[in-house]
């Protein structure tokens, strides 16, 4: 277990880098950009998560998941080869219809005239390209625990970009076209490394059947995805469509800080994933596996309830007043990720057994929910309906896939039971939201103390009901930490 949370680390860490490019520079954003100009990269966000599926066909998960079904490593290289080459294909085919389409869409999509596809979303195209090909990539040498590779090209794949954000900004004083140009060319420039390097000494090999197999596993998925993406962005579809451009920029911001939950919860998947997936495949693994997940939800919800204690502290120390105005709501954007996490639980077996139809209904669910709650509470909450909808659709998608795994008779399985995890869920929330609401009526406290309650209140469930956990992770970290206490001692 020593060595799976040392590898685990490593892997959430280093997953943790090229995503969270736009977070680790928010002190830069906001000092150079104003939120009128931090709105652009807040639509060419919205852009590439949705142009992100249909380059991808989400042949990435379609690797993850049958990777191990091929035994050998010419069968593991020529599936990477198969999947690089159908999405170089499918990529081609969607930037072509762009090149002739894409102002015209961008125009019904967008309220902004300063985001059209041949000024700026060519740039958005390429990053995306990039970082599809990048994480195929990635989950290869994941599933092959080929560490040193994936620590290698996630630097590379972080630093270039970032170079040339910065370079956009600072150095051409370019605004937010100089930060997506840059952007670009450092993703593209690290592609273009990984494949020089992949395929050095062979070309990639296409095999058709093996493009079947991923497809007939990764179609069923892309309908789910989209409607996941919308219901997702449904905060920021709302916000660009039908408020100022100066409160989009400010609410983008307080998205994008939030967003450090989902990116911490890609990498944790990204370094949990495979060795979840490997372990079912035993007849005796599941015990792990539900060991895996419990790690996994109380990991999140502590990191959960620290952003939200840490994050306006930290945004009145390194971020411009201007974006001040979400100091208010951007608890309750990171609170909205918390059922999220029980969700993911509920779709292991989903997944492991090729339960993939449930998804797209799993989604549309969730998504007519968001639409019907603002529709219904926009014009009397205004900002804070669209933050409450989120939360609102992550309960409605836990409930759906909750339905389907008693429905599939999954519910049987040791490894997705999380009453306990959801109750404490549900208590830190109930404080958390009736604390917020008399605060937001009476304004007795401020906003950094009422964002204390959610942590507060976890360290005292962890106390009651999680001590056999919290033990267990602490003999496991003992080993991993004495090398580095021993070298603080021998200083002292």
């Amino acid at each position: 277990m020593s060595k799976l949370l040392k590898s685990s680390a490593v892997y959430v860490l280093l997953g943790f880098l090229p995503v969270a490019i736009n977070f680790l520079l928010a002190p830069v954003y906001t000092a150079v950009l104003p939120p009128v100009e931090y709105a652009i990269i807040g639509i060419s966000t919205l852009f590439q998560t949705f142009l992100t599926f249909f380059l991808s066909f989400s042949l990435d998960g379609a690797l993850t998941r049958i990777y191990f079904d091929y035994k050998t490593k010419e069968e593991q290289r020529n599936l990477l080869g198969t999947l690089i080459i159908a999405t170089s294909v499918i990529s081609a085919a969607v930037f072509l219809l762009l090149l002739f389409f894409g102002n015209a869409i961008f125009t019904v999509a967008f309220k902004s005239p300063d985001f059209t596809f041949t000024r700026l979303g060519i740039w958005v195209f390429l990053t995306t390209f990039a970082q599809v090909i990048y994480l195929l990539f990635l989950g290869f040498y994941r599933n092959e625990e080929n560490l040193k590779a994936y620590s290698f090209w996630s630097i590379v794949f972080f630093v270039l970009p970032v170079l040339g954000i910065l370079a956009g900004l600072l150095f051409f004083r370019s605004g937010p076209s100089g930060a997506i140009i840059g952007r670009g060319i450092g993703s593209l420039l690290t592609v273009v490394g990984m494949l020089i390097h992949f395929y050095r000494r062979r070309a990639p090999k296409f095999v058709s059947s093996y493009l079947r197999v991923s497809l007939k596993y990764s179609l069923p998925l892309i309908p789910y995805q989209i409607m996941f993406a919308a219901f997702s962005n449904i905060d920021r579809i709302i916000l660009e469509r039908f408020f100022l451009q100066h409160e989009f920029g400010v609410y983008n911001f307080a998205a994008m800080v939030s967003g450090l939950v989902p990116i911490f919860m890609n990498s944790m998947a990204n370094a949990l994933n495979p060795r979840i997936y490997k372990s079912l495949s035993g007849s005796t693994q599941s015990e792990e596996v539900r060991i895996l997940n419990q790690l996994n939800l109380l990991g999140t919800a502590f990191v959960i309830c620290c952003c939200i204690a840490l994050v306006v502290p930290a945004m009145r120390i390194f971020i411009s007043g201007s974006y001040s105005g979400s100091y208010p709501y951007v608890g309750l954007l990171f609170l909205a990720y918390l059922p999220y996490t029980h969700y993911l639980v509920y779709t292991v077996p989903l997944f492991y057994f090729g339960r993939t139809r449930s998804f797209p209904v799993i989604s549309f669910v969730a998504l007519v929910t968001g639409v019907l709650f603002n529709l219904v509470f926009l014009r009397y909450l205004g900002i804070w309906s669209v933050c409450i909808s989120l939360f609102v659709i992550r309960v409605m998608q836990l409930a759906v896939a909750r339905f389907f795994t008693r429905r599939y008779d999954y519910a049987i399985l040791g490894y997705i039971k999380q009453k306990k995890n959801i109750l404490s869920s549900l208590v830190i929330t109930s404080c958390y939201a009736l604390i917020l609401y008399f605060n937001y009526r009476f304004g007795l406290l401020p906003v950094d103390v009422v964002n204390l309650v959610p942590l507060l209140v976890f360290a005292l469930l962890c106390s009651l009901y999680y001590r056999s956990e919290i033990s267990m992770v602490c003999r496991n970290l003992r080993p991993l930490l004495q090398p580095f206490l021993a070298k603080l001692r021998g200083h002292g």
